[in-house]
């Protein structure tokens, strides 16, 4: 390659370093390709015929010098799109798409817990413990028998529903569906057969507390009680 091409004097070692650099990493599937427009010609003692013209046929046939000559204006413009500085591609517009809405803290979500099982008390003993994770909830009393535990929400507190269902654990899940007449943070949980319980809450490690370190005065007291019994 060297001996194909013609370096300018401002062409250091260093700008060949950062060239090669470049291209290290260059993508050949990015590359830009132009190909310059020509047409066929033949050539002799200043005499010129291009394809198409009177004297080129005979002139191939004499063997004159072949040659190829830029086809104007559309070698022009080749030459300067070959020249102009690449415009960067448009940043992407900035998305416009609501974050999701943050889920309300379990003390702000009211929760009427109801039983549709044979199991007596169940309704009073899930409401205590959706109580002990800080949720406001309360004995709703007994529901029609059902198989399923359905969650029941107002329109747009599905993030609301969604935290309460993360913590009652079912079967195949708790059922969640939307019903009029609710406000935005109250929720109807009615237990059906499949349902497995409430998560408890995490209770965070306590550190062991460690003995004091030991001084000259209890490195000298008995291993044993010294007072009578």
């Amino acid at each position: 390659m060297v001996h194909s091409l013609t370096n300018d004097d401002r062409l250091t070692i260093r700008r060949a370093v950062t060239l090669a650099r470049q291209f290290r990493a260059f993508d050949p599937a990015r590359l830009t390709t132009i190909t310059l427009p020509v047409d066929r010609a033949v050539q002799r003692n200043g005499v010129v015929r291009r394809a198409g013209q009177p004297g080129f046929d005979a002139g191939l046939c004499q063997g004159w010098e072949q040659i190829l000559l830029p086809r104007q204006s559309d070698a022009g413009a080749a030459v300067a799109r070959f020249l102009a500085r690449p415009t960067r591609p448009t940043p992407p517009a900035p998305s416009t798409t609501a974050p999701p809405p943050k889920p309300p803290a379990p003390s702000r979500i009211s929760v009427v817990v109801k039983n549709a099982t044979t199991r007596p008390g169940l309704a009073a003993r899930t409401a205590t413990a959706l109580s002990h994770l800080g949720f406001k909830a309360t004995n709703g009393g007994d529901a029609a028998p059902a198989s399923r535990t359905v969650l029941s929400y107002a329109t747009g507190s599905a993030t609301a529903a969604g935290t309460v269902a993360q913590v009652v654990k079912a079967g195949r899940g708790v059922a969640r569906r939307p019903q009029a007449g609710l406000s935005r943070v109250s929720l109807i949980l009615v237990l059906g057969n499949d349902l497995k319980g409430v998560a408890t809450p995490v209770k965070k490690p306590t550190t062991p507390t460690r003995p004091p370190n030991p001084t000259a005065a209890t490195r000298a007291l008995p291993s044993w009680d010294p007072r009578p019994c």
